[in-house]
């Protein structure tokens, strides 16, 4: 029987139709299973045997249309996704473009302000955002703009590149530079209802050597890939809201990184959350943890810890807050028992496009908890402080 399009679910997605809305898959991929696929992809010398581990980066992430699988050390140089072979036609084109979503996003706090910031390139059309959060009076306001490949647009590398949203009453700037190890925020937005002026000037200092990044190139079904790079680094610089001025100094102050780049199917679910601080005894801590509507979250994942900035690699993750509440507590539990957290929501911004088939809200807040790291030791945390999201489409 053949199954109905949803317009709707295309004009949500970017223009775009899965295959996998027409033929779902129903269980877990077994190492087996890769057979057929090698036109798409390029696996990893650990898989399937295991374990994860690093490797140097290639310098395109598609070499003859196959993607190259793995989790790398720095970024690739070139993220050239569209010359994959996941990418030319048959069902996986939809009114002539391919389905890839990509995005740039930082979050960062302060003892007073938290401010989260995202620019989405859809392909159809852009969606950014900036919200911020008044810790000590628990207000919220957000700047939001909907553009398009004219006014707006993601680089195809984190090397050398510009992310950027220029619209009327809203302009933002991420100027990328990592061969120097920089990153730049630029962000002017006058006062508007209910909510001030907002400006930022902001140096971003990524160091690939004492702090190793997350870069994962992976398959979330067999036809459907993510690309993503995360990490945290020190910032510099100034923000001002309305007549307030808010400093920041990379000895003290940290912000997080989020590079992603996706085909994704229809629907579609997740939930994911990170956050940064230091452990009782002192030690610099983060993770990254995500609950994917997935296969095989077991060995193909983007979860990892960091302590004092070495990465460990995690197993799949759960998430458990109630979807009608978002602002009461969040717990997160590590399927080996390594990472576990009680997330508090302290503020954040919620997207409801009824009667379209899109829910999304991200929450900023504290985490409290421990990690295990590599050597079996455990390290508690009190006050932690990040992002945590969830969103369905579909």
């Amino acid at each position: 029987m053949t199954r109905q399009i949803d317009r709707r679910r295309a004009v949500i997605e970017g223009g775009a139709l899965s295959a996998a809305t027409l033929c779902p898959p129903s269980r877990s991929l077994g190492a087996n299973e890769w057979e057929g696929f090698d036109d798409l992809y390029v696996k990893p010398p650990w898989y399937p045997d295991g374990p994860r581990a690093l490797e140097d980066a290639p310098s395109e992430i598609s070499t003859g249309g196959r993607l190259r699988l793995g989790l790398f050390r720095e970024p690739c140089r070139k993220v050239n996704l569209l010359e994959a072979n996941l990418f030319k036609g048959g069902p996986r084109r939809w009114w002539g473009g391919p389905r890839l979503q990509e995005w740039v996003g930082f979050g960062f706090a302060h003892p007073r302000w938290y401010f989260g910031m995202i620019m989405m390139d859809l392909k159809a059309a852009s969606v950014s955002s900036v919200y911020a959060l008044d810790m000590d009076s628990g207000d919220n306001f957000s700047y939001d703009a909907v553009g398009n490949s004219s006014n707006s647009g993601v680089p195809e590398t984190l090397w050398n590149g510009r992310t950027y949203s220029s619209q009327k009453n809203f302009h933002l700037e991420f100027i990328h530079d990592l061969d120097h190890g920089l990153h730049r925020i630029n962000i002017e937005m006058p006062a508007g209802k209910n909510k001030p002026s907002l400006q930022m000037d902001l140096e971003l200092k990524q160091d690939l050597k004492s702090f190793q990044p997350l870069v994962v190139s992976m398959p979330l079904y067999p036809r459907h890939y993510i690309y993503t790079h995360k990490t945290v680094m020190g910032i510099d610089g100034r923000v001002r809201v309305g007549g307030e001025e808010v400093e920041y100094s990379a000895d003290e102050r940290f912000a997080i990184l989020d590079e992603f780049r996706a085909f994704w199917p229809i629907p579609r679910r997740w939930t994911w959350g990170t956050g940064e601080g230091k452990t009782l005894e002192g030690r610099s801590i983060a993770f990254n943890a995500v609950d994917y509507y997935a296969r095989d979250q077991e060995y193909w994942n983007e979860n990892c810890l960091w302590i004092d900035g070495k990465i460990s690699f995690l197993d799949a993750v759960k998430w458990d807050h109630d979807p009608r509440s978002p602002d009461k507590p969040w717990t997160l539990r590590e399927n080996s028992g390594r990472l576990e957290a009680r997330f508090t929501p302290e503020g954040g911004k919620m997207v409801n496009l009824a009667p379209l088939p899109f829910k999304y809200y991200q929450k900023c807040g504290r985490l409290e908890g421990f990690a295990v790291d590599e050597d079996g030791r455990r390290r508690e945390f009190e006050n932690l402080y990040g992002p945590a999201e969830n969103g369905r489409i579909g």
